[in-house]
């Protein structure tokens, strides 16, 4: 993969920073956590100081990441770098325009593989044809000549099987499948990885999909599967669990064209998820008419509202 800024010419400015700031995106997923666990590893061999920010708690799975106890869901103060990790844009990081003037960064980095990127960084490595930012990043580090000892290899690969399905999707290039085979090369376990990734459902998890599918429903015109997921359904369970894990298991659903999972926020929004496997639709369109943004059959947005059931159906309302 050649990479858009030559990976000489960003690690010599991110030498030069004394304090960096690593953002992910809301409701991190394998890609974002494992990026800003290589990520954050990478930059510690550089001597500056290193934070890690996320507006949304983590995933109880993915915590054994390394570094990733130092993540925080605020941050204050000035950085003389930030570093955007697989986010398409600042909203899906929860920041406007007004935090990050206030962060008073002199750097922007925007490293990221969604082809909706709105390349909003002073230094861009945008690349849609990578199956996962943690692709992107393993090409930097190779670039650089970096050892790839387990601690970096470990979260890389979890990214890539995260963004790949398992390797199930059609973004499983013969190129990412090298780089895995690299990566475990390099210690990464690839059943520790696996279970790291995919190994986080529980019996509340499963007893609120079971509300949910009750209420499936499924276009007979468009081929689009629906489920609404309320705060009531969720009962404690984690909100992007319940939305991504679910709508990945729609997706393998025989007749399926395209799904949605609609959940209701406890902020007063709700989020929606994406995904097809036709490879006709492209559902990054539908997610960007409502502010989001993501792959051809992966997307997502959150809008404001509540879920209403009305004589016509589910509903968004204010």
């Amino acid at each position: 993969m050649r990479l858009d800024v030559p990976s000489e010419q960003l690690d010599v400015r991110l030498r030069q920073c004394q304090r960096m700031l690593l953002v992910g995106h809301a409701q991190p997923d394998a890609d974002c956590l494992g990026s800003l666990s290589a990520f954050s590893t990478y930059l510690d061999g550089l001597g500056g100081a290193v934070e890690l920010y996320c507006p949304t708690l983590i995933p109880p799975n993915l915590r054994p990441l390394p570094n990733l106890e130092r993540l925080r869901t605020v941050a204050s103060g000035s950085y003389d770098a930030i570093i955007f990790l697989d986010c398409g844009n600042l909203h899906q990081a929860q920041v406007n325009s007004d935090r990050l003037a206030a962060w008073r960064p002199a750097l922007v980095v925007n490293i990221d593989h969604h082809h909706t990127n709105a390349r909003f960084g002073d230094l861009n490595l945008v690349h849609p044809q990578a199956a996962a930012t943690t692709e992107i990043l393993y090409h930097y580090f190779r670039q650089l000549r970096l050892p790839l000892s387990p601690t970096l290899a470990t979260p890389l690969l979890a990214g890539i099987l995260g963004d790949t399905g398992g390797f199930h999707h059609p973004n499983t290039t013969p190129g990412v499948l090298r780089a895995a085979a690299d990566l475990v090369a390099a210690g990464a376990s690839l059943p520790q990885v696996h279970h790291l990734a995919f190994q986080d459902k529980t019996v509340g998890m499963l007893q609120c999909w079971g509300r949910v599918l009750s209420r499936l429903t499924v276009s007979p015109r468009t081929g689009m599967a629906v489920a609404v997921v309320t705060r009531a359904d969720l009962a404690g369970q984690p909100d992007a669990a319940a939305a991504s894990g679910l709508a990945n298991f729609l997706n393998t659903v025989g007749g399926v064209r395209a799904v949605l999972v609609l959940v209701e926020q406890a902020d007063g929004t709700v989020r929606g998820s994406l995904r097809s496997r036709d490879p006709l639709l492209d559902v990054s369109k539908f997610a960007t008419l409502c502010g989001g943004g993501g792959h051809k059959m992966a997307a997502g947005f959150t809008v404001k509202g509540r879920l209403a059931e009305t004589s016509t159906g589910w509903k968004i309302v204010a």
